[in-house]
């Protein structure tokens, strides 16, 4: 569910591939979020993600 989580000053990014999980556990945790951005990968977020299991 949770790809990548980043610590940056008093705030967490966390990477998902479906946010509306995370939501639905914050939610059932009683965890405020506090905003929320979607984002679609980039050009370099899809190249690494095809290349990252090429080892040649």
């Amino acid at each position: 569910m949770v790809n990548k989580v980043k610590k940056e000053r008093d705030k967490y990014k966390i990477y998902t591939d479906n946010p509306d999980k995370l939501t639905n556990l914050a939610r059932n945790h009683k965890t405020k979020i506090k905003s929320i951005n979607t984002l679609d990968p980039n050009l370099e977020d899809i190249f690494i993600k095809l290349t990252e299991g090429d080892k040649s």
